[in-house]
């Protein structure tokens, strides 16, 4: 800008100095000062081409140190950055200073997408400092990546599997460096590293969504509730907030509850026996007023909270639930922290619940004929969500046909609270075949004639093939979930799923 200021304006006044006797030292008394400014203006630019190549080189040459912003982009103690790793995007990383230590972290989180760069941090015991995603409340250590949970004696613990892939970082030279760490070949938030995090909001202003690339940001236009609902919505599997539209029908026109932060429901009916000492199912009729509850068969799951302890369920409906109701399936343990406060309600008393969250990939079912389903106890809620969606539709606009569920129970005083639903709904879809196999992992009773022990190969083999238009799905427990995947899977000793027909649901 200054340069070409300068090239119009002098000949104007060498015209005027020399053709029209203007006085000459007007003309060096303007010239000269813009000359120097000129000067300056080449001086700092210089400089900071040096420095750009000082860093270049250094990130080249310095062992995979990538530079990825300016040390000012950490005011906040938050900085998002994409670090290059040869793909298009490069990899989304939050880097977080905390109590005066930099840590570089994959910045969605690896269960089912959430955002992890204005997430809070907490002192767990034992694990110290952990990001606590702001979607499902899982714990993730800062150090190692590790989630950490609670056990049923409400111990901390861990299973020491990295979940969340952690790198190095430093700041140097008034820039910050990411050096990518891939020393384990897969780590689960690989599924999420290359795709935009959702939005959040947090603290300073500062949110998910905006990205730092040496120094700048991007302002979302929307709302930040609204993009978190928008982000909901989809199926986390395929990060919704990055998907394309596929091939899943729309919705009805009767939208479901979005709700980033918890509301009230009044529990409409109770039904199931309570027991003191020992665990039991509840069933909760929940009333949502004012809107519909419909969840469309997408798997999705909501979160109960009571002070500072939440858990999730996943809410399903059957053909005797009106439009503004959902059902919840609670399994109470003497020692749990939430579900003795669930199971204590009674009819007339709230909840406070916030979602639904999660659910499948978008057109995860899309043209499946065969929908095979391996459940651990309440988390065949899932699959009876799905089902249900399919109550009031025409048979010509599915195309499953045919669900093979394997569901494993404690005892088999578990079997009527967890197969009732199951039942229910299956006489709503008389073009549908439902083949039920039921594994007893406790003490079975003396005339039980069916399986026993826990999921394993050889029960899986045979009754999931991994075959043309067939897809899978599981839930239960952490412990059971990680097993059935391996068992599931393509590696030595698996059944042979390739990963993207089978979905787990945590």
């Amino acid at each position: 800008m200054l340069f070409g200021t300068i090239v119009i304006t002098f000949p104007v006044f060498v015209y005027f100095s020399f053709l029209h006797s203007f006085p000459f030292h007007l003309f060096f008394s303007f010239f000269a000062p813009v000359c120097i400014l000129l000067l300056l203006e080449l001086r700092k630019k210089t400089l900071s081409q040096k420095k750009e190549k000082k860093r270049n080189k250094m990130s080249e040459n310095d062992d995979g140190w990538k530079d990825v912003c300016a040390a000012k982009a950490l005011s906040g103690n938050r900085a998002l950055v994409s670090v290059p790793d040869g793909t298009d995007t490069g990899r989304y990383v939050a880097v977080i200073r905390h109590r005066t230590k930099l840590h570089a972290i994959d910045a969605t989180c690896y269960h089912m997408g959430g955002p992890l760069l204005m997430a809070d941090i907490e002192e767990v015991p034992g694990f110290g400092s952990c990001v606590v995603c702001p979607w499902h409340r899982y714990q993730i250590t800062l150090e190692k990546g590790l989630k950490v949970f609670q056990s049923m004696d409400g111990q901390y613990t861990s299973t020491g599997q990295c979940k969340q892939r952690v790198h190095e970082v430093k700041i140097n030279d008034d820039r910050v460096l990411v050096k990518l760490n891939m020393s384990e070949e897969n780590v689960t938030s690989d599924d999420y590293a290359h795709k935009k995090p959702a939005p959040a909001q947090g603290s300073g202003g500062l949110r998910s969504g905006m990205l730092m690339s040496g120094g700048s940001q991007g302002r979302p236009r929307n709302s930040v509730n609204q993009m978190i609902a928008n982000s909901m919505r989809g199926g986390d599997g395929a990060a919704p907030w990055s998907c394309s539209s596929s091939s899943t029908p729309k919705p009805p026109s009767a939208p479901p509850v979005i709700m980033s932060s918890y509301q009230f429901f009044r529990i409409s009916e109770i039904s199931g026996s309570s027991h003191p000492t020992e665990p039991f199912h509840l069933t909760l009729k929940i009333k949502v007023t004012g809107a519909s509850f419909s969840l469309y068969g997408l798997g999705k799951h909501v979160e109960i909270q009571k002070g500072d302890i939440s858990r999730f369920y996943t809410p399903f409906t059957t053909p005797s639930c009106s439009h503004d109701e959902c059902l919840l399936l609670v399994r109470s343990y003497p020692k749990g922290r939430l579900s003795p406060y669930i199971c204590s309600l009674k009819v007339g008393d709230r909840l406070a619940i916030r979602g639904p969250l999660g659910g499948l990939p978008r057109g995860f079912l899309d043209g499946v004929t065969t929908l095979n389903a391996v459940c651990g106890g309440t988390g065949v809620t899932p699959l009876l969500q799905i089902l249900a969606s399919y109550v009031s539709k025409k048979p010509d606009t599915y195309t499953i046909r045919v669900v093979n569920v394997l569901l494993s129970v404690s005892s088999a005083s578990d079997i009527p609270a967890l197969t009732g639903p199951l039942k229910t709904i299956q006489l709503g879809l008389p073009f549908m075949k439902i083949n039920l196999d039921i594994t007893i992992t406790g003490e079975p009773p003396s005339d039980w004639t069916g399986l026993t022990g826990r999921v394993r190969y050889e029960l899986l083999k045979d009754r999931f093939p991994p075959l043309e238009k067939t897809k899978i799905i599981y839930c239960g427990s952490d412990a059971f979930n990680e097993t059935v995947k391996t068992l599931l899977g393509c590696s030595d000793g698996g059944v042979g799923y390739q990963d993207d027909a089978m979905f787990g649901f945590c």
